[in-house]
């Protein structure tokens, strides 16, 4: 009984081999990697005319300038669950803005303050025109939701109120701004 199990294998080895010739002499010829080993970053080439940093305009300053309002922030939002944070910014200047620096400060039902951080959020906000911005949430756990968002349909959801003000904006380099007095 032995002999003739043998017998089947040796019998089935013969057959791939007849019918795969090039598998059994190539074998990594049809092996596929599935990933890069020693990769590294090719830096692109440094240009002398490379783009100046953008300058970072703090808003008390565009006040002073005669920008009453400049940024108005509005709708902001944060449903249960999210990851995220959004809301609308509407640019009074006329700067084309690359980015904001904000304030924001996160409060309970009763108005404590739950957390307050400052964010820099990159945005392409042309002048006198409105964008929405994302930017990852404060609440890590996904457990609050903003009282203006639609209510959870679970208990234990805790609602707050956020306070937002914008402290700078980033604006492209003095030769990229744009007037449209």
């Amino acid at each position: 009984m032995r002999a003739m199990t043998f017998l089947r294998h040796i019998i089935g080895l013969m057959l791939i081999a007849a019918i795969c010739p090039q598998a059994l002499s190539e074998p990594q010829s049809y092996r596929r990697k599935t990933t890069a080993r020693n990769l590294r970053p090719v830096e692109a080439p440094k240009s002398r005319n490379a783009a100046a940093p953008p300058d970072t305009i703090p808003i008390d300053t565009l006040e002073a300038q005669g920008f009453p309002g400049a940024i108005r922030l509005s709708g902001y939002d944060k449903p249960l669950r999210s990851p995220r944070e959004s809301l609308f910014v509407t640019n009074r200047t006329s700067y084309d803005i690359d980015g904001l620096i904000l304030s924001l400060t996160y409060l309970d039902a009763s108005g404590r303050e739950l957390h307050s951080r400052s964010i820099t959020v990159r945005c392409d906000i042309p002048a006198a025109l409105t964008r929405k911005i994302d930017f990852r949430s404060w609440d890590s756990q996904q457990s609050f939701y903003y009282k203006l968002s639609p209510k959870p349909r679970r208990d234990g959801a805790t609602p707050y109120d956020v306070k937002c003000r914008v402290t700078a904006i980033i604006v492209p380099s003095t030769s990229g701004r744009t007037s449209h007095d």
